[in-house]
């Protein structure tokens, strides 16, 4: 069932000349939706329509009688329909002639109801229009969110697609930024030609083993740019499926920095070592000095590696940021695909009853045909048993007659 909070925020044009009628559905739509725009006819229901649709505010949803003064129904909706293929129209009518459905069909409307009208089924009808209206409002509203996610992720990550054989198929402007190539120039590269001949082939082998086994990659890895300048991405690789095709995503935070202050650190650590054991090495008997030069050392190893902490902590929290947006998107992906064979099922089902409709159209047609040669045939046998009865009347005139001149000679 459609939200009833979602049908009060509708605006519906009812079009009907007959004003009882008119009066008793628009107490039922005013109970409906808080915007209920009303027209007497055609004319004045297609005026009012073309002048919401210059102040750019929406009719949602179209209630018309078709038989009207001044311009029938299907005439007002003729002319809507020329610039408006879309809004949703009920028709009511007091004739259900064939030429009126299928007229009716032809313009793309979703209901046609016989008066006097069930207030319970129209209700019912409209309420199945506008559901589509909240399940395609619904679909919106998840993918200008879901395009808000894929935004936020391309302006703080570098993100490069790739196909089964590692050529480029996509990539970002950070990615390209990174790397120093443009866009045209980067389709036409691999995924080895732009990692660093320093990283080991096995490693490249294990990666695409990983991936191609549907599970994810994460490390930090070494590329170089167009330049031959190497810098490293701390990179998320994985397989996503759709239209039919396989493809991997590689998405990362440029880590280049935080790599080469490990690098340092260690060039520093193994350097400071190294003097320190030639000092002791000189200097064996000056325990007191070691021991501030080894405390010393201890103190500069907590600095760095509480800087490591708070570094790898940041990395981690990207990362987290990183999975959560995948989670929400992953999410949102399953719902609009659920939402979506939703209204594939509801337009098969109103697919369904256009054609039960077209059927019972067709059926009522030859129905009506029959009946007809039926009462022409009834029709020819009445006139004949009414000239049989003139006929007999005649006869029993003629027998009156000479009874009473019989009556008349006896007598005599």
């Amino acid at each position: 069932m459609v939200n009833r909070d979602f049908l009060k925020k509708l605006r519906i044009l009812f079009v009907e000349d007959e004003e009882l009628a008119r009066k008793q559905l628009e107490k039922v739509l005013k109970r409906l939706f808080n915007d209920v725009v009303i027209a007497k006819n055609g004319l004045e229901g297609y005026q009012k329509f073309q002048e919401y649709k210059l102040s750019d505010t929406k009719i949602d949803l179209i209630i018309s009688d078709i038989n009207m003064p001044q311009m029938s129904g299907l005439e007002m909706l003729e002319k809507i329909r020329v610039n408006d293929p879309d809004t949703p129209i009920i028709f009511s009518t007091a004739r259900s002639e064939t030429e009126y459905l299928l007229k009716a069909i032809s313009l793309n409307v979703v209901h046609y109801a016989l008066k006097p009208i069930d207030i319970e089924d129209m209700v019912l009808k409209i309420e199945k229009v506008c559901e589509k209206k909240f399940y395609e409002n619904i679909i919106h509203q998840k993918t200008q969110e879901l395009q808000e996610y894929l935004k936020i992720i391309n302006n703080v990550a570098s993100i490069h697609k790739m196909d089964n054989e590692g050529n480029i198929t996509f990539a970002n402007n950070l990615f390209l930024h990174s790397t120093a190539y443009k866009k045209e120039d980067i389709l036409t590269k691999n995924f080895s030609d732009i990692i660093s001949p320093d990283v080991d082939k096995k490693m490249l082998a294990r990666i695409w083993d990983t991936i191609s086994d549907n599970k994810t990659w994460k490390a930090d890895l070494k590329y170089i740019d167009k330049d031959g300048h190497s810098f490293y991405i701390k990179s998320t690789i994985f397989k996503i499926s759709g239209n039919g095709k396989e493809e991997y995503i590689n998405i990362g935070f440029d880590s280049t920095s935080e790599v080469n202050e490990k690098r340092e650190f260690r060039k520093k650590i193994l350097s400071s070592m190294k003097d320190k054991n030639l000092e002791v090495a000189q200097s064996q008997n000056n325990t007191k000095q070691y021991e501030q030069l080894a405390y010393n050392l201890q103190e500069e190893l907590k600095l760095v590696k509480q800087k490591h902490a708070d570094l790898t902590s940041q990395i981690n929290y990207y990362e987290s940021e990183l999975l959560n947006v995948d989670d929400r998107v992953a999410k949102n992906l399953k719902v609009k695909n659920t939402e979506v064979d939703m209204l594939k099922d509801t337009l098969a089902k109103n697919k369904h009853e256009k054609d039960t409709y077209t059927s019972t159209i067709r059926k009522l047609s030859e129905d009506l045909g029959n009946s007809k040669n039926q009462v022409d045939s009834l029709t020819d046998t009445v006139k004949r048993k009414d000239k049989r009865i003139e006929d007999l009347l005649g006869i029993i005139e003629i027998r009156e007659s000479q009874l009473k001149k019989l009556d008349s000679d006896f007598q005599k």
